[in-house]
């Protein structure tokens, strides 16, 4: 549960995410714009196989900590659905395996 106002102002409330891909040895730093609560998905293909990584940061106070939501899927298959808790400024990593890795530098806008 947000305290009141957390979600429902546009105060400080955007993310800059900037993210480092690394798919089976191909790396890509995309860098996206997030609101509060706002699902953002990213998709791919390796070979013939589709990926996507879906995320939603949520801001759960006014001191900067987060809540990050994430799913990483592969083929339809679910391979890794984190939940993590992280403050802004702090790289939060979504590890599927070896060969799939997910790194998120959240700052904000």
């Amino acid at each position: 549960m947000f305290p009141a106002g957390i979600g429902h102002t546009n105060h400080h409330t955007g993310f800059e995410v900037a993210l480092k891909l690394d798919m089976f040895g191909e790396v890509s730093k995309p860098v996206v714009v997030a609101q509060n609560a706002e699902r953002i998905t990213l998709r791919g293909v390796h070979g013939d196989t589709p990926w996507a990584l879906e995320f939603t940061i949520a801001r759960m106070d006014y001191q900067g900590n987060l809540r990050v939501q994430a799913r990483l899927t592969g083929d339809g298959e679910v391979l890794a659905a984190p939940i993590r808790t992280a403050v802004i400024g702090q790289r939060v990593v979504v590890r599927a395996d070896d060969q799939i890795n997910v790194a998120m530098l959240v700052r904000r806008v």
